[in-house]
């Protein structure tokens, strides 16, 4: 409760899914090639573990890519901000990205949490009771990060879980390495790293990896870095590596902008009558909001209707919206725009104009 006020006195739109806090997506910011975001937890200092959404909700190819787990391991939170704040979209998969599930280690470079828990030795599987460095917690899940990665997994049940670590380079043999054997090749081969199993001197307590594959929720594979990759290799290769061994790959963001058309007709009586359509191709079941203007003043805000079976056939699209405005406007030439506001990815708001002649009444 709260948590749910301290947003509202912020005024982001927020509801609340199966217990878990959801920003409400907005119109995104120019450039951008996320979808949405959301909360899915705090930290032990209550800082926010936040996932966003990329790509193509409706593929079925899945995926969700952790940057760090380890707070002292940043590389992985480098290349996942690359990805977020990218000016291409990802296309051909339905990707969630968490730049860091522990913000608290990371804030101080440490690869514990504010507890002082291993992270990756708090999970449900082979967990036993583990001291110093890799102190595993008071029992497994004991810890609010380990906590909401495991509700936002259960519920989201992506195929390839990837996590990013450093400094043993190479891709893991284990886990789901050793269960989709073509999927780990491909992340060596794209990435230039050698196969390696990471089996923590023969056994892992308590990781992620481990307790995703063996749940048979999909594919959890470990990718460590080296102990300094140069920034050029995580935003470039490794960023281009890591998406096309997932299925996916790059596209532009102007592709993602709403697009629209409009025309008029009016009366002498003063009437003027628009009609146009509207279509956000991230935006398909949710309805599109746009500003009119007339002659580059402001005249009014409305919302497209919901899509019109006969509109989608004539114009051969899934998700237009129609549009129906009617007003008044003195004699002579009146120059009308439509600026339709984008949903998710792209890179701006589009504008539709068309001129009409208010004839002088007879």
């Amino acid at each position: 409760m709260r948590v749910r006020k301290a947003l509202a006195a912020l005024s982001v739109p927020l509801a609340v899914v199966a217990g878990i806090v959801v920003i409400q997506p907005e119109p995104a910011a120019a450039g951008t090639p996320v979808l949405s975001h959301r909360i899915i937890g705090y930290s032990v200092r209550h800082r926010a573990i936040v996932a966003y959404h990329l790509g193509n909700p409706r593929s079925a190819r899945s995926a969700l890519l952790l940057g760090q787990m380890h707070g002292d391991e940043h590389a992985g939170v480098v290349l996942a901000n690359s990805i977020i704040h990218g000016k291409v979209s990802i296309e051909g998969l339905n990707l969630w990205v968490i730049p860091t599930m522990n913000p608290d280690g990371d804030a101080v470079h440490r690869r514990q949490n504010a507890h002082h828990v291993d992270l990756n030795r708090n999970w449900p599987r082979k967990w036993t009771h583990l001291t110093g460095m890799y102190y595993s917690g008071r029992k497994p899940l004991s810890e609010p990060e380990t906590r909401a990665m495991y509700r936002f997994l259960r519920n989201l049940r992506p195929r390839f879980l990837v996590s990013l670590h450093q400094p043993l380079h190479g891709v893991d043999t284990t886990d789901g390495g050793a269960v989709d054997k073509a999927f780990r090749n491909r992340l060596a081969r794209n990435l230039g790293y050698p196969l390696k199993a990471f089996n923590c001197w023969s056994v892992c307590h308590g990781s992620m990896t481990d307790w995703y594959t063996a749940r048979h929720l999909g594919i959890g594979e470990t990718v460590e870095f080296g102990g300094h990759p140069s920034r050029a290799f995580l935003t470039g290769r490794a960023r281009r590596g890591i998406i096309r061994a997932l299925g996916g790959h790059f596209g532009s963001l102007a592709a993602h902008n709403p697009r629209g058309g409009l025309t008029a007709g009016a009366r002498d009586t003063g009437a003027v009558r628009l009609r146009g359509w509207a279509y956000d191709p991230d935006a398909r079941g949710t309805s599109l909001r746009y500003a009119t203007y007339r002659d580059g003043a402001f005249l009014s805000r409305g919302t497209a209707s919901w899509p019109s079976s006969a509109l989608n056939r004539r114009l051969h699209l899934t998700g237009a919206h129609s549009v129906a405005i009617d007003t008044t406007a003195p004699p002579g030439r009146h120059t009308y725009c439509l600026t339709f506001t984008n949903v998710a990815a792209g890179t701006a708001n589009p504008r539709r104009c068309v001129s009409v002649t208010v004839p002088v009444p007879a």
